[in-house]
């Protein structure tokens, strides 16, 4: 292999990572949690034979994640993801705690939160006496209600996240384990989508060579990379990348004159 043909394929992997972490901030990182349940669930249902109209016409990609690419050991960086992840307390190690603590302190430091805490106690008891008219019974729901642990979730939000979070049922809790088959699936995806991409720009360059001089097929790639980007935004499908490789190998097939 000569240089040249390495720096190409190198070239290639590269923006091929590059547009399939855009697409994946663009598709799984807007949906966040939600549309990743979605997307899991859509998954399961086509592969076992009851998935609606018209996903189940779609027949590339889901079987190719589901035996295949979710088996991949690569995984996709969101920054929503992991951020929830943090939160909701699901990433237990330590300095991610103490990052937590220390973001809360930067941007509302506690000062603040307990003249939060007195104000909104204020405000609650204000408008329990205006409803009531009577400052036993209004103390009494007071009490009741800081039972029910607001002040606890305004004092220490994180912790409070983090205990709620235990209660959470196992379709979201899934979501942010990273040995689950939901989010193995998820990776399966965005990993397909990496590897159809290299096809795609290899095919791509091979095919602006019938046309242009190699440099200029080269230099194409990356505008190339460019529009697909711009595609996630658009299509948010699975299948988009899929697709579109096998429609540009048959404009190369159609051009060679092959069957």
């Amino acid at each position: 292999m000569n240089r040249k043909t390495l720096l190409v394929l190198l070239t290639i992997v590269v923006l091929s990572y590059i547009v399939t972490s855009v697409g994946f901030w663009m598709v799984e990182d807007t949906f966040s949690i939600a549309g990743r349940i979605f997307l899991y669930h859509t998954h399961r249902k086509v592969i076992e034979g009851v998935g609606p109209a018209p996903n189940q016409y779609r027949y590339v990609p889901y079987p190719l994640v589901e035996y295949f690419f979710k088996h991949s050991p690569i995984r996709w960086y969101s920054n929503t993801y992991v951020k929830l992840k943090q939160w909701l307390g699901f990433d237990a190690r330590e300095i991610v705690k103490k990052n937590n603590r220390l973001s809360l302190d930067a941007h509302v430091p506690l000062e603040e939160r307990e003249k939060m805490l007195t104000d909104i106690e204020n405000f609650l008891r204000e408008k329990l006496l205006q409803i009531t008219k009577n400052s036993l019974i209004s103390n009494a729901i007071l009490t009741v209600l800081n039972n029910l642990g607001w002040r606890e979730l305004v004092r220490d939000p994180f912790q409070a996240l983090e205990q709620i979070s235990k209660e959470l049922p196992s379709e979201i809790t899934d979501v942010f384990d990273n040995d689950s088959d939901l989010t193995k699936v998820v990776n399966g995806y965005a990993t397909m989508r990496f590897t159809f991409t290299i096809f795609l720009l290899l095919i791509i360059y091979t095919w602006m060579k019938f046309f242009v001089r190699e440099f200029t097929a080269y230099v194409s790639l990356f505008a190339y990379s460019i529009f697909l980007a711009f595609g996630y935004g658009d299509f948010a499908q699975q299948e988009f990348i899929v697709s579109l490789f096998f429609f540009v190998a048959g404009l190369i097939l159609t051009y060679r004159r092959k069957p």
